[in-house]
């Protein structure tokens, strides 16, 4: 059995609850921010960052705390750290990876001004260990290129991660869900938010 073959999804019921107040200004803190970002940059994107949608992400998140419990969080690609700072509102001890460090420092800016403890690193979610997953992938040279690797910048190690959650780009699922098996221990679970197809939960057997 390939790692891969090792995921199961898994059905969890989501409640749809209202965002709580301190979530709504963080999420509305943070797109104006975004936008200052892309601004100051002159240009309509960021590269490699696409905002995942908060106000969807956070019932996911609540929900999956409230079946399974809070433990260890890291997500992948956080960007401004949105994701990883409502994760960490909701107990989890939550870490954030981002290739860009400008969006790191961003994001470490974010949280102190909303009081949150989460931490971040610039580095690859893509341990050496793992790269040759890229190889014959379709993945943005920025990830594919290597870089350090961000779970070591954190000071974690992946087989300790309880939750990972990931905002792809289309296409990109399936490569991680390689990397997520071939690097996380059995028990972990993988939170993948698609813009088409919506949340996958998945746990590595």
């Amino acid at each position: 059995m390939t790692p891969v073959e090792r995921l199961r999804e898994i059905h969890h019921p989501v409640t749809h609850r209202p965002l709580p107040t301190e979530v709504r200004r963080l999420i509305d803190d943070a797109e104006r921010r975004i936008e200052d970002l892309v601004t100051a940059r002159g240009d309509t994107s960021l590269e490699g960052f696409v905002a995942s949608d908060f106000a969807m992400v956070y019932p996911l998140l609540a929900s999956i705390a409230e079946q399974f419990g809070v433990g260890s969080f890291v997500e992948w690609g956080s960007g401004l750290g949105v994701v990883t700072m409502m994760a960490a509102g909701l107990g989890f001890d939550a870490c954030g990876i981002e290739i860009q460090p400008d969006l790191v420092l961003a994001a470490e800016e974010l949280a102190r001004d909303h009081e949150i403890e989460a931490e971040f690193a610039a580095g690859s979610f893509v341990p050496a260990s793992a790269q040759f997953l890229l190889d014959n992938a379709e993945w943005p040279e920025y990830l594919a290129c290597g870089g350090s690797d961000g779970h070591d910048a954190l000071d974690i190690d992946p087989t300790d991660i309880d939750l990972v959650f990931v905002f792809p780009w289309p296409g990109e699922a399936r490569v991680i869900e390689s990397v997520f098996a071939r690097i996380c221990d059995p028990g972990a679970m993988l939170l993948m938010w698609e813009r088409v197809e919506g949340a996958r939960l998945l746990r590595k057997d």
